[in-house]
């Protein structure tokens, strides 16, 4: 289901902070900016909405991240192993720099994101759960 979403491992991980975002992080935030922009208001009249939009997004950036390595574990074994392998070593070794582990943990996030997306396209049978503390 989730490997036949389009779009760059770059793409898919954004879109996927996209949508956990809007429908589970920031859901009041983006209701009353989209809701301001839906009632004709300028830019000006919804600054402070979209201001409020994206500050919950960088203060829930940590949040959404642990959500699709939530998923990334539960749908992406292969993938999100090899992501907390290579953290391991990385912690373990001295040597090793924390970009080594770049391409894996964007194949591990993008697993996850791929279906996120995938679940906002289709009936809800496959969903992924968004814990929020």
């Amino acid at each position: 289901m989730a490997r036949n979403v389009a779009g760059t491992d770059e793409e898919v991980v954004s879109q996927a902070c996209e949508i956990l975002t809007v429908y589970a992080f920031c859901r009041h935030e983006a209701e009353e900016y989209r809701k301001c922009r839906e009632s004709g208001g300028s830019t000006k009249q919804c600054q402070a909405p979209e201001q409020s939009y994206r500050n919950c997004a960088m203060n829930k950036r940590l949040e959404i991240i642990k959500a699709l390595t939530d998923v990334a574990n539960t749908k992406c074994p292969a993938e999100a192993g090899a992501m907390q392998r290579c953290l391991l070593q990385q912690r373990d070794a001295a040597s090793t720099t924390p970009q080594q582990c770049d391409a894996t943990i964007l194949a591990a996030l993008a697993c996850g994101s791929r279906y996120v997306v995938a679940s906002t396209k289709q009936p809800k049978t496959d969903t992924w759960a968004v814990h929020k503390n």
